[in-house]
C-alpha cells in the first residue's frame, strides 16, 4: 500500500533539506511526544548507512521501530527504510528546485507485510485509505507550514 503527497514551498530546496535532516530539531520533537529514540550520537552530518532505533505507545503497545537511511543525495532525494510490528516501509521524499526560492516537496511512503497481522493491518487499512490518505496529507503539509515559517522567515 502506498501513501504519497506533494505540495509547493516559498523556500529554497537547500533550505527545506537542511529543516528535514535536522536531527536534533526532529529528536526534540519526538522527545516531546514520549518517544525514546537512540541513533548515531554527535551526528552534524547525515549519511548513507545511519540507522536509528525508536520506541513509543501506539493504540496501547509499545511499539519499536528501526529505520535505516538507504540514499541520501543532497538536496534532491532522501529514502528511508524502516521496520516497525511486522510491516516494512520505505518513504522516499524528492525535492524539485521550481526557482531560486520554491522547492516542489514529494513524499511516498510505501507500506509492506512481512506478518500475517501485519497483512491483516493492511487490508483494514485500505477499506479507509482515502480518508488515510487525507490524514497523511493533512500531517506532511503541517509540517511543511512550520519549515516554511521557520526558513522563510530567514529569506525574507
Amino acid at each position: 500500500m502506498k501513501f504519497s503527497t506533494r505540495t509547493e514551498l516559498r523556500v529554497p530546496a537547500d533550505d527545506v533539506f537542511r529543516a528535514i535532516t535536522d536531527m536534533a530539531r526532529l529528536e526534540r520533537q519526538l522527545l516531546r511526544k514520549g518517544v525514546e529514540i537512540e541513533g548515531p550520537k554527535d551526528v552534524d552530518v547525515l549519511g548513507t548507512g545511519q540507522i536509528w532505533r525508536a520506541k513509543f505507545h501506539y493504540r496501547g503497545k509499545k511499539r519499536k521501530i528501526e529505520a535505516a537511511i538507504e540514499d541520501l543525495s543532497r538536496p534532491k532525494r532522501i529514502v528511508i527504510e524502516s521496520q516497525v510490528d511486522g510491516l516494512e516501509n520505505r518513504c522516499e521524499i524528492d525535492l524539485i528546485a521550481l526557482s531560486q526560492t520554491k522547492t516542489r516537496f514529494r513524499m511516498a511512503v510505501e507500506l509492506r507485510p512481512k506478518t500475517l497481522s501485519a497483512r491483516i493491518f493492511l487490508q483494514s487499512l485500505k477499506l479507509v485509505k482515502q480518508r488515510a490518505n487525507k490524514r497523511f496529507t493533512a500531517r506532511v503539509r503541517t509540517y511543511l507550514f512550520d519549515v516554511e515559517r521557520a526558513y522563510g522567515a530567514r529569506n525574507e
